[in-house]
């Protein structure tokens, strides 16, 4: 793919088929060790991860972006996954995160649709009505990381 086309888009790249979260989880686990070790980084419950390996969930975009960036390598990253290091779960903090991420949303692609979320869904987390999960904070990063890459205004 061209360095001008975005790499974290939903209308795009999100696949629910259960084989796909099961082999980024399988290689999660090669690379670090354990279910635990992988379930801990992304921020979720290693029950939540064996519901995924077994089929019984369907992984949101979130969840998959996580999952790829953990298991992708170094150079192609946009973020690091570590719930522990990284997870800022304060109101402030989510709404800098998504203002960030919709910085560089292009016109008529609104962050909710490249989210694979709906809009009221981020607007409930702006105004701090719902709690933002891990794995939706490297989405939004990520969102933030890709586009600034492709239009040279990053970091």
């Amino acid at each position: 793919m061209s360095a001008s086309n975005p790499r974290i888009d939903a209308r795009l790249f999100h696949s629910e088929r259960p084989t796909l979260a099961a082999a980024l989880i399988e290689q999660g686990r090669t690379q670090l060790g354990s279910l635990d070790a992988v379930a801990e980084r992304c921020g979720v419950s290693p029950q939540y991860l064996r519901m995924l390996l077994n089929h019984q969930r369907k992984p949101s975009y979130a969840m998959q972006v996580c999952l790829e960036q953990l298991t992708a390598p170094t150079s192609e990253r946009f973020v690091e996954v570590d719930a522990v290091k990284h997870y800022r779960a304060h109101p402030s903090h989510v709404l800098a995160h998504i203002t960030r991420a919709e910085s560089v949303c292009p016109y008529g692609s609104s962050l909710a649709k490249v989210c694979g979320v709906s809009r009221q869904y981020i607007g409930a987390l702006k105004k701090g009505q719902r709690s933002i999960r891990y794995p939706f904070q490297v989405l939004l990063e990520a969102v933030y990381a890709d586009r600034s890459q492709i239009d040279g205004s990053g970091d």
